[in-house]
């Protein structure tokens, strides 16, 4: 029997919509909609709904907490004051998350000033059962992602009758998180944590993953759930379901967390100890920018009593430096024993700018010294001179956050600090750094970019200049940029020339640049072999300077050079088939579904299995 072709009507994809609904999303009672159409854009009236809603029109919310006994005349907020509409108690109040559900909150949301207080807090209340609602629908997206995705050489699970979730192949596949993470502009990592939290509620926790569908409970809470069940057999993690959720709801995320460990305690008391060791083994040190221009920099998942030891020493020292007068509070002088310690420096006395400009200088061995075994440990009288007990709960010492860096005042002109002069910082080449011309002279204030951390306010990129330039080991290159900021010029200084005459310690360089393709390839700097000689690597990591698969921000000095044509397939060894690729996204590439092309040197276009296409271009340079 031919199948029509004909367009879908309005009316038809409406129908569709209706037929799609649940239960749950149909208006319980039209007299209780108060004569809302959803073809009809005028927003709903909420005033004077019915103060006593007819027990069907609520039960598809779910159960509705049984108040305890109060004083006469006061009246329960838990959702059982019994108003009308978004008011305590009343049906919008208590409304299970849907369609329905999200065209009143529309509604109310258009005449916003005009509702009472009460009605506000149950507006409040509704969005967010709908975000919870929305979330546990885009995790349940991924899960059947992945379930579409088996590994290499697994035969993929049987389709599920009438639509439903089919099941999960043997194994999945190892790169749908790398799927996830460009459709929803999100970083590989972040992508792999949703869909392990995905493939957890759709595994283990199906009451979980329900709860937080009828908005019982909402994203921050299945976190904590999931986490602490982790380690948990299936019918462990089923049982503390059982234990916790009918309070999760009424709980802070603190509450909940400590009921999921007294759970998972009473079901498995080893389970504790197992998740332990397994975040011991996923130990890490992280650096990021903070929006304010400095830089945090944090160790994760540390064994506890090591951690615990270094955070006295750090509180020790930190005491010993105010009793030297030196100024700040706890937090800084932490912060900044924190960094000493880190560094190598000195920490029998605090750093000279933090010491009075008076000239109020300790005496040298007037004080115990504060990173000694025999200084007193009675706890950190810290943070600006409150206790400071790791164990009291309020103040996490783990991840300290760090400053940013101290720059001293640079005349234009860069020079080379003198022995313990300049700031101090120890650096072998081992940054990446890129500078503006204008603002190493100190002529603009235009920021300047670290590979792998990102951009860097002026002054702290004068410093870590001037301090690259008092090393021997440092090599200084060139990049000529176009009026986008792309590359379009590269070259390595050969050597340097200490100006004569000049006591500053200052010197010059010689460049000569080469010129970088664009657009289309003339094949210029093609080489016979299939590694690229240094010459051409240092043109290909100056055009891109990360990896070049979309999010990724992997420093291209850490990249492999990646022909995008294979050599083997005479794929040409030249600026318009080479690209860094990180190790991961290098495997990702050669993974099945995925395809990867070079329209020009440096553009890359990745089209994934589902057959979305994302497009990287060169990077773009500070200027």
């Amino acid at each position: 029997m031919p199948v029509s072709s004909r367009p879908q009507s309005q009316e038809d994809i409406v129908e569709a919509g209706l037929a799609s609904l649940m239960d749950r999303d149909i208006p319980p009672d039209p007299e209780l909609c108060h004569g809302w159409d959803p073809d009809d854009d005028s927003p709903p009236d909420l005033d004077g709904l019915p103060l006593e809603a007819p027990a069907e029109s609520v039960s598809a919310a779910g159960p509705v907490r049984v108040a305890e006994a109060l004083p006469p005349g006061v009246l329960p907020r838990d959702g059982s004051g019994g108003g009308p509409g978004f008011a305590d108690g009343g049906v919008l109040d208590v409304l299970a998350p849907g369609v329905v559900l999200a065209g009143f909150a529309d509604a109310a949301h258009a005449r916003l000033g005009g509702v009472s207080d009460d009605e506000l807090i149950g507006v409040l209340r509704a969005w967010r059962r709908q975000v919870s609602w929305a979330q546990a629908r885009e995790l349940a997206a991924m899960a059947e992602l992945a379930r579409r995705r088996p590994a290499a050489g697994t035969p993929p699970a049987p389709s599920a009758p009438r639509g439903g979730p089919r099941p999960f192949p043997g194994q999945l596949s190892e790169f749908i998180a790398d799927e996830i993470a460009p459709a929803l502009t999100l970083t590989r990592i972040t992508a792999d944590a949703d869909l392990g939290l995905a493939l957890d509620l759709a595994r283990r926790l199906p009451r979980t993953a329900a709860a937080l569908e009828a908005g019982e409970i909402d994203l921050a809470r299945v976190k904590v759930i999931a986490t602490g069940t982790s380690t948990l057999t299936d019918e462990h993690a089923a049982a503390v379901e059982d234990a916790v959720l009918p309070d999760a709801g009424q709980q802070t995320t603190g509450q909940l967390r400590a009921a999921v460990t007294r759970a998972v305690l009473a079901v498995d008391s080893a389970a504790t100890r197992k998740r332990r060791e397994d975040a011991e083994k996923c130990a890490r040190v992280e650096c990021w920018t903070d929006p304010a221009g400095t830089a945090t920099l944090a160790g994760r998942h540390l064994p506890a009593a090591e951690t615990l030891a270094a955070d006295r020493r750090v509180c020790r020292i930190a005491r010993g430096w105010k009793k030297q007068a030196a100024a700040g509070g706890m937090d800084l002088l932490r912060a900044r024993a924190y960094l000493a310690l880190l560094l190598g420096h000195d920490t029998t006395t605090p750093p000279p700018e933090l010491l009075p400009a008076t000239g109020n200088s300790p005496t040298p061995g007037s004080q115990t010294a504060p990173g000694s075994d025999s200084a007193p440990d009675s706890g950190c009288t810290g943070h600006d001179g409150e206790d400071c007990d790791p164990s009291d709960g309020d103040q996490d010492h783990l991840g300290t956050a760090v400053g940013g860096l101290a720059a001293q005042p640079v005349r234009a002109g860069l020079r080379t600090p003198g022995a313990g002069g300049g700031d101090g910082l120890p650096l072998a080449g081992t940054i990446n750094l890129t500078v503006p011309l204008t603002t190493l002279l100190g002529l603009s204030s235009s920021p300047g970019d670290a590979a792998g951390y990102g951009p860097l306010d002026p002054d702290a990129t004068r410093a870590l200049a001037c301090a690259a330039a008092g090393h021997h080991a440092t090599r200084w290159h060139l990049t000529i940029t176009s009026p986008d900021s792309q590359a379009i010029g590269h070259g390595r200084a050969a050597a340097r020339e200490t100006i004569p005459g000049d006591g500053d310690g200052g010197w010059s360089v010689t460049v000569t640049t080469e010129p970088l393709a664009t657009g289309t390839c003339e094949h210029r700097t093609r080489e016979p072999g299939y590694r690229p000689t240094p010459a051409l690597q240092r043109l290909i990591r100056a055009r891109s300077t990360t990896c070049t698969a979309r999010g990724c921000r992997r420093p291209a000095q850490r990249c492999d050079l990646d022909h995008t044509i294979p050599h083997g397939q005479d794929g040409l060894t030249c600026e318009c088939n080479l690209a860094p690729l990180c190790r991961h996204h290098h495997r990702v590439k050669q993974a099945e579904g995925w395809k990867l092309e070079q329209t020009s040197p440096g553009s890359m276009i990745w089209a994934t299995p589902a057959g979305r296409r994302y497009t990287t271009l060169p990077s773009k340079h500070p200027t």
